[in-house]
């Protein structure tokens, strides 16, 4: 399941328009799923060019790993 890392994103809305119909900019200015399927189709993690968009289960390594 991807996640948005509000960290890292941007709010640049470069990944509405590569997603237009999976991604879109919430009232908190960040980007927010609106349709994983249509996220996959796009590119999945590859849509962001900040690497605002992460697998869930890669976001929990990340966070192990820093402990």
């Amino acid at each position: 399941m991807y996640q948005i890392d509000k960290e890292r994103c941007l709010g640049c809305g470069g990944c509405t328009i590569t997603c237009p119909k999976g991604i879109s900019i919430g009232p908190d200015n960040k980007a927010q799923i609106i349709d994983e399927e249509e996220l996959i189709k796009a590119g999945g993690d590859n849509v962001c060019p900040y690497g605002a968009i992460v697998l869930e289960e890669e976001e929990e390594m990340e966070e192990e790993a820093s402990y």
